[in-house]
């Protein structure tokens, strides 16, 4: 009788199978984007010719109307603009960072909100951490997005905490990484809903697009690195970032 642990692998497979299929949708999405971005363009120049008083003198219900459309091509152009970023093949910038100071920043930013939630905000950040080298900017828009995501689950006086800490790889056994987690205690992920998290375009949200977590996963991808999410009912929900250490390091 052979006993083996095949939950290394098991993970990795997952991982593989959305990977590739991200990547598929990452250059149909790409096509699809530039294509309704061209006549897009042409629809808001003529929005704008359109509501030139010195042109065309237009009624109080004729402008509302007009306001109408220019609001919806803009956030028809914010979601082709996201749909690009999802598509995005490679990281342009590279820099050494300090993760922890990324992470203090971010937060930071959210401090209004979450005064106003009155969430109880946790930071285990590790001391002397190692360096992650890599795009800062992407790195700050993963981080934004799964802070955006706690906070508008969680309910008033709720809790959320991020860590990060230097351990072995949960996917790779000989690999040390920097492992970031970011936990809320919000209603939890359904198990079927969890399967499909980070495919582009699912939303629980009433006015999601469904590019964020997306997103994110196809940047840590750049970065060499996995990003998973463990969530039950009722318990919340955590997302877990393994990144891998500046090659200096």
């Amino acid at each position: 009788i052979r006993i083996s642990d095949i939950t290394e692998k098991r993970k990795t497979q997952e991982q593989l199978i959305r990977t590739d299929r991200l990547s598929s949708l990452g250059q149909l999405s790409g096509g699809i984007a530039h294509e309704i971005r061209n006549p897009l363009s042409s629809i808001r120049l003529f929005v704008d010719i359109l509501s030139d008083p010195d042109r065309f003198p237009r009624k109080t219900e004729e402008m509302e109307i007009i306001d109408d459309i220019r609001y919806n091509t803009n956030k028809l152009e914010g979601i082709v603009r996201r749909v690009l970023d999802f598509a995005k093949p490679s990281i342009k910038t590279r820099t050494k960072m300090n993760i922890n100071g990324l992470i203090r920043d971010e937060i930071k930013l959210w401090s209004s909100k979450i005064r106003k939630l009155k969430i109880g905000v946790t930071l285990s950040l590790e001391k002397d951490l190692p360096s992650i080298f890599g795009d800062a900017i992407e790195l700050r828009q993963v981080i934004n997005n799964l802070v955006r995501n706690a906070l508008d689950t969680s309910e008033k006086g709720s809790a959320l905490s991020i860590s990060t800490s230097k351990k072995i790889s949960s996917f790779h056994k000989d690999r040390q990484v920097v492992v970031i987690k970011v936990r809320d205690a919000g209603p939890g992920i359904h198990p079927e809903d969890k399967k499909k998290i980070f495919d582009p375009f699912f939303t629980t949200k009433k006015n999601g697009t469904g590019l964020g977590l997306s997103i994110s996963y196809q940047i840590i991808k750049r970065h060499g690195g996995l990003i998973s999410c463990e969530s039950k009912l009722g318990e919340g929900t955590e997302f877990i970032i393994e990144l891998p250490f500046s090659p200096e390091e």
